[in-house]
Order: structure tokens, then C-alpha cells, then sequence
């Protein structure tokens, strides 16, 4: 009959090795995930300088875009090259990438102001979708270039060309001067972590001078999301700059929340004709989430609603969105890239043609659900495929077909597709896991591991010497842990 085993008590030093090989082990795996994460972000980095790269070569001396790129519209182009460089800067913080914003803005605000290119006034049917493109991109970068300088001119050719915009195509949310100075307010709260309180107000001010009707349409689902959209992050935004939020946007925050979010959960379910759609929503869900936990208690049943919305959205989406090592491209109307492709000359194929396109909207959006999750299981999921997009699209030299190489104007945009998703990602994974990004250089870190090694080396050699242990412990302890006898 087996006897049962006889516990042998370990010496001390047994317990010092078997603590310091654990703490040696620890401090390795830390050590590899951090540089893995590391390594990720410094090839996003090098990429992003290398589409820099590309930006400087398509612009003249004087700041302009280059004949080739330039299509029909030298004003587009300079802008887009601005954006892609607005980005460029958002994700390296490197001096040279300001200094070519700012000197690309002096000659936008330029153009602008000569009215080079732009139409002031009612567009003909022959010039609308020229127009349209031209003012959407003009806009966009002055957001970028007003949000990250807070410099006025910018600012108020920015609410010019807005102005004239919703003079063309009459008031919506989606494109009023409320939305434009959210969005620049965006750039400012990634740098600097809050917004200007005057741009805050006009936002408000606007909104709640807005008729209820006109501001609310309830049998239009898209207006709804836009609105809930500027109105959670006008409470992100007011909060984080430590500015007073008014009662009457907590309560049309409220009402519009009501009606975007799904009364069952469970019945979330996407398919490819609905995706693109999906992926706003996602979006929407994700600021009204962040919203309500900023108002509290009292709203916590629409932030824990818009949360399980986000995660059960999201899950649908990656089936569609991912196909085992590679992405699935969706078919997207022309149209809605039409601005970002600066050679491309508008025609009526573009408003009805649907083209295939690498989305990669939603890995930021992955990754942002991945810092507000409370679910371990799905955060793993979410980071994964987001850190999956970001290996996937620096692989190699860089660049990646997000667009179809015959289409016209495609390698432009490409990088800039690329160097948008980059920048905004570093930025979103940098708010996840900061305490996990090793400083340069990682001094603490070494310091830690060379010291465990060292003790545990010195303490193997003096076992090894037979100086570690008194004799009579040395002849006492087994060779085994147990002794079975």
C-alpha cells in the first residue's frame, strides 16, 4: 500500500529562487507585451513619416499641390494634402509636420480669401458637385488646422465656407456650424485636452435657437444619429473642459437617445447591405455611452443600454468585417470618397456607383470600445482586431490598397485613408494603456530585469559552490520535493 507523501519543508532559499525565477518570468512576458505594443506603434509612426514624405513631394515651393494632383480644383488638393498632413502631425507630434500645416493653411486661407477656385453664392447644376467636393475637404482641414492652432483667420474662413455650404444645401445638423466647431474642437481635446468655452457656447447656442421640429425628425434615422452624435459629444467635450452643461441639452441628449438606441439589445443583427450604416451607429453608441457616464447616476441606464448596444454591434460587425488573416472589402457608393480622390472629375457615375473598399473606420472604433468595455473576453476581441489592422495595414513598405489601384486618384488616397486611421489610433491606444508605454528609454525597466537576473545568478552560483546552504541542511534536503517513500 502506497504511504501517502511526506511533505519536505523548503529551506528558505528555495523559496527566495522559486520567487525570484516567478518575479524573472513576470518582468520577461511584461517586458515582451510592452515592446510587442512598442513595436506596433513605432512602425505606425514610421509610416505616417513616410506618407509625409509623399505630401512634401506632391507640393510646390509655394505650398500649393503639385499640376498632377491637382485635377480641377488646385484649392481641393492643397486642402487634402493639408488634412493628410494635420493627421501626420496628430500622430507624431514632430515640429516639421506643424510647420508645413501652418504654411499650407497661409495658402489656403489664401485661396479662399481670393476666391480661387470657390464659388461664393448659388452654384449652377454644372459647378454643384464640384463645389460640394471642394467646400466639404476645405472645410474639413480648416476644422483640423483651427482646432490644432486655434488660428482665427482659420476660424473664420471656416465659418465662412460653412455658411456658404448651408446657403447651397440648406440647414442641417450634419452641416452646420455647430458640427464644424465640434469637429476642430475634437483636434483640440486629443492635444491639448480641452476645447475653447466660446466655441462650446456657439455650438450650444445654436442648437437650442433651433426649432424642435426642425431639429428633431423622427422619421429620419440618420439626422437622429448625427444630432445624438454633436449633442454626447457636446457633453464630452463641456466636461472635459470643465464647462457648464445646460439642462436643456441633457434633455434633448435624453430624447434623441431614446429614440437611436434599440429597446432589445438581442435583436441587433447586421448584414452587408446595412453595413456602412452599422459602423456610424457604432460610432453614435459609442459617444451617447460616454456621455451618460458623465452625467451620472441618473443616466446610467441609457450608458449601460448604449454600452451593450456597442458590443453586441461591434460583434456583428467583425464577422462582416474580417475574413480569418486578411479584411473584406465592402461596396461603398463612390460618392462618399469622391472628395478624398483629388483627380477624379465628378460625373453622374459617382453618386450611383458602388465601389469595394477596406473599411478601416472601424477598428478605431474597436479600439476605443476596448478602453470602455467592463467584458475581459470581448476587450481581448476588440484589441486584437484592431491591433490586426494596424499590423495588416504597415506591413511591408506602408502602403495598402484600401481603394482599388484603377481607380483615379487612388494611391492619394490610400495614404491618406491610412495615415487618418494611423494617427487617430495611436492617439485612441495611447489613452488605453499609457501606463503600459515604456519610456524612452526604458531605463526603470532594465534596471528591474538586469537586478533579478543578477541576484538569481549569484544565488545559482552559490548553491552551485555549495556555499549556499549550511551542510546539514545540504545533506537534509532531497532532491525531490516529495518523498514518496
Amino acid at each position: 500500500m502506497m504511504n501517502k507523501p511526506r511533505k519536505i519543508n523548503r529551506p528558505p532559499i528555495q523559496r527566495t529562487l522559486s520567487i525570484t525565477i516567478l518575479t524573472i518570468l513576470f518582468l520577461t512576458n511584461t517586458l515582451t507585451m510592452a515592446y510587442a505594443q512598442e513595436d506596433i506603434r513605432l512602425r505606425a509612426i514610421e509610416v505616417l513619416q513616410t506618407n509625409f514624405e509623399y505630401v512634401k513631394k506632391n507640393l510646390t515651393p509655394s505650398y500649393e499641390a503639385v499640376e498632377e494632383l491637382s485635377g480641377y480644383s488646385k484649392l481641393r488638393a492643397t486642402a487634402l494634402l493639408g488634412l493628410m498632413t494635420a493627421y501626420i502631425y496628430l500622430g507624431t507630434q514632430l515640429a516639421e509636420p506643424l510647420q508645413y500645416l501652418n504654411r499650407i493653411a497661409e495658402r489656403v486661407n489664401q485661396m479662399v480669401e481670393e476666391q480661387s477656385g470657390i464659388i461664393f453664392g448659388r452654384w449652377s447644376k454644372e459647378d454643384f458637385l464640384k463645389q460640394l467636393a471642394i467646400h466639404r475637404v476645405t472645410i474639413e482641414f480648416l476644422e483640423a488646422h483651427y482646432g490644432i492652432t486655434r488660428d482665427e483667420r482659420s476660424r473664420a474662413n471656416l465659418m465662412k465656407l460653412v455658411d456658404n455650404r448651408i446657403s447651397n444645401l440648406g440647414w442641417s445638423i450634419g452641416v452646420s456650424r455647430a458640427y464644424s466647431l465640434l469637429s476642430a474642437s475634437s483636434y483640440a481635446v486629443m492635444l491639448y485636452g480641452k476645447a475653447e468655452e466660446p466655441d462650446l457656447r456657439e455650438v450650444e447656442a445654436e442648437i437650442l435657437n433651433t426649432e424642435f421640429e426642425k431639429l428633431v425628425k423622427e422619421t429620419d434615422l440618420f439626422n437622429l444619429l448625427v444630432l445624438s452624435y454633436v449633442l454626447s459629444n457636446l457633453i464630452r467635450y463641456s466636461a472635459e473642459s470643465q464647462t457648464f452643461i445646460r439642462n436643456e441639452i441633457i434633455v434633448l441628449w435624453n430624447v434623441t437617445s431614446f429614440y437611436v438606441l434599440p429597446a432589445d439589445v438581442g435583436r441587433i443583427k447586421v448584414n452587408a447591405d446595412v453595413y456602412e450604416t452599422a459602423v456610424i451607429t457604432l460610432g453614435v453608441y459609442l459617444t451617447i455611452h460616454e456621455a451618460g457616464k458623465i452625467l451620472g447616476e441618473e443616466y446610467r441606464g441609457i450608458s449601460e443600454r448604449s454600452l451593450k448596444s456597442s458590443e453586441q454591434l461591434a460583434k456583428e460587425l467583425i464577422r462582416l468585417w474580417r475574413s480569418d488573416n486578411s479584411l473584406t472589402r465592402h461596396l461603398t457608393q463612390l460618392f462618399t470618397i469622391y472628395s478624398y480622390l483629388p483627380t477624379l472629375e465628378p460625373s453622374t457615375d459617382i453618386i450611383n456607383k458602388r465601389i469595394p473598399v477596406y473599411d478601416v473606420l472601424l477598428p478605431l472604433l474597436l479600439e476605443r470600445l476596448t478602453r470602455l468595455t467592463t467584458n475581459e473576453d470581448l476587450s481581448r476581441l476588440f484589441a486584437d482586431n484592431s491591433v490586426f489592422a494596424v499590423k495588416l495595414l504597415t506591413s511591408g513598405d506602408g502602403y495598402y490598397p484600401i481603394v482599388e489601384e484603377f481607380i483615379e486618384g487612388a494611391e492619394f488616397f490610400n495614404r491618406f485613408a491610412i495615415s487618418q486611421f494611423l494617427s487617430l489610433w495611436l492617439v485612441e491606444q495611447s489613452r488605453r494603456i499609457t501606463s503600459q508605454i515604456i519610456p524612452e528609454p526604458p531605463i526603470a525597466y532594465y534596471i528591474s530585469l538586469i537586478s533579478s537576473l543578477i541576484v538569481l545568478g549569484v544565488l545559482t552560483l552559490l548553491y552551485r559552490m555549495g556555499k549556499l546552504l549550511p551542510p546539514e541542511v545540504r545533506e537534509e534536503w532531497p532532491s525531490r520535493r516529495l518523498d514518496w517513500g
